[in-house]
């Protein structure tokens, strides 16, 4: 007797800021053994796996398309843990990818500058210029 094979699940995804990536037009994985609840370490491993990325896993930020319940259209939802489950939107995950390198490189030296015991309220935004124009 044979095994029955896993369901596939049909990933859509696309890379930010990367050549030939479009919205319009995402990357397709059919991934098997996700299960009804796939987490984003799952999710990582399965792309890993088929050599969809040109890099780690760990190396992208993940966000993913979310149906709001009661109201019409969807939100990007961030998912950063690998025991997170990542939303599926009939049958399907959306999953948009950003590399953590080009995100601080693409910010311009922006930074969000906080000292112990400052609330986030209290945090100012810094700029290179900023920074050197202030004692600390």
């Amino acid at each position: 007797r044979r095994a029955a094979m896993a369901a596939a699940t049909p990933v859509f995804y696309m890379v930010q800021n990367e050549r030939g990536e479009d919205p319009a037009h995402p990357n397709l994985l059919e991934a098997r053994g996700l299960g009804p609840r796939p987490t984003l370490g799952a999710l990582k491993a399965a792309l890993a796996g088929a050599g969809a990325l040109a890099g780690a896993p760990d190396d992208f930020h993940w966000r993913f398309r979310s149906h709001q319940a009661g109201r019409s259209g969807y939100v990007w939802m961030d998912v950063a843990l690998d025991s997170q489950q990542v939303p599926a939107t009939g049958g399907s995950i959306f999953a948009k990818l950003l590399r953590l390198d080009r995100l601080v490189s693409s910010m311009g030296g922006l930074q969000l500058a906080r000292r112990a015991g400052v609330s986030k309220s209290q945090a100012r935004v810094e700029t290179p210029a900023t920074a050197a124009a202030e004692p600390h």
